[in-house]
C-alpha cells in the first residue's frame, strides 16, 4: 500500500492517505472548529479572514502551539505513518497548521495556488501538506488539484492570472506546453489528503447546509539535522 501511495504522490503531487482518523477524534476536532467559528466576533477570537476566498471564510493558524491535543495529533504516530507513506523522508518539521472554517450556506469562489509560494522557505524545499476532512458531507470534493503540476516550478504569475473561480475545474487546457487537467478530490469524513507544496490546488468552497471545517498541517522535509529550529514552535517529526 505504501508503494502505491508514494507512487501516486510522486506522479501526481497529491494523493489520499489511509486510514481515516478515528471518528470520535474527528468529531471532537470538528466541534472545536465550530466553536471557534461561533465565537468569531469575540474580541479575543484567533480567527482571521482566509484571503484566498471571495466570501466569509476564516482560518486559524498555529493551533498546535497552544492546543495539546492537536499538537499530539500533528506529531503523532498516524501522521508519522502518513508522511512516510507519501514521501519516504524520515525527518520533518511541522512549520504551521491551520483550520479553514465556513458558516452554513456560504459557498464562494476560490483561488488556485501553490503552498510553497507562501512558505517562509526556499521554494525548492520539499513541503508536504496533510489535510483532514472534517465536513459532515462526503459528497462534495474537499479540493481540486492539477496532477503533475508540482514538476512545473513556481508559477505565481500564472496562478494569479486565473483569478477567483466559481469552480475548481474551469481552467485553460494547456499552459506553457503543459496539459492542465484539474481533478476533484473527494475525501471521506476523517480522511487524509496529502499534496506537495508545489502542486496547483484550490479548496472547494461549496454551499453546504452545515458548517465546513478542514484541518491542515504543513511539514517541511529536513535533511540537515544540524539546521537550527525552535523545537517548541516547529517540532521534529521522525518517521
Amino acid at each position: 500500500m505504501s508503494s502505491e501511495i508514494r507512487g501516486a504522490y510522486a506522479a501526481n503531487g497529491a494523493t489520499e492517505v489511509p486510514p481515516r482518523l478515528e471518528q470520535a477524534r474527528a468529531q471532537a476536532f470538528r466541534r472545536f472548529g465550530i466553536d471557534l467559528l461561533e465565537h468569531r466576533f469575540d474580541t479575543d477570537s484567533p480567527l482571521i479572514p482566509f484571503r484566498l476566498s471571495s466570501t466569509e471564510t476564516f482560518q486559524c493558524l498555529n493551533l498546535f502551539r497552544d492546543n495539546d491535543d492537536l499538537r499530539s495529533f500533528a506529531t503523532g504516530e498516524q501522521i508519522r505513518q502518513a508522511l512516510h507513506a507519501v514521501a519516504g523522508e524520515s525527518r520533518w518539521r511541522l512549520w504551521q497548521d491551520r483550520m479553514i472554517l465556513q458558516d452554513k450556506h456560504v459557498g464562494g469562489r476560490t483561488s488556485w495556488h501553490q503552498d510553497g509560494a507562501y512558505a517562509p522557505y526556499e521554494f525548492d524545499r520539499h513541503i508536504c501538506s496533510l489535510w483532514v476532512n472534517l465536513n459532515d458531507s462526503d459528497d462534495e470534493p474537499l479540493l481540486f488539484v492539477v496532477p503533475g503540476s508540482h514538476r512545473w516550478g513556481r508559477q505565481d504569475a500564472v496562478l494569479r492570472g486565473f483569478g477567483e473561480r466559481s469552480s475548481g475545474v474551469d481552467l485553460p487546457t494547456t499552459i506553457g506546453g503543459h496539459r492542465v487537467q484539474a481533478q476533484a478530490r473527494t475525501v471521506p469524513f476523517g480522511g487524509f489528503h496529502a499534496h506537495h507544496g508545489a502542486v496547483w490546488h484550490a479548496p472547494n468552497l461549496f454551499d453546504c447546509s452545515a458548517e465546513r471545517v478542514a484541518y491542515g498541517m504543513y511539514f517541511i522535509a529536513v535533511e540537515d539535522v544540524s539546521e537550527e529550529w525552535d523545537d517548541d514552535k516547529n517540532p521534529l517529526v521522525i518517521c
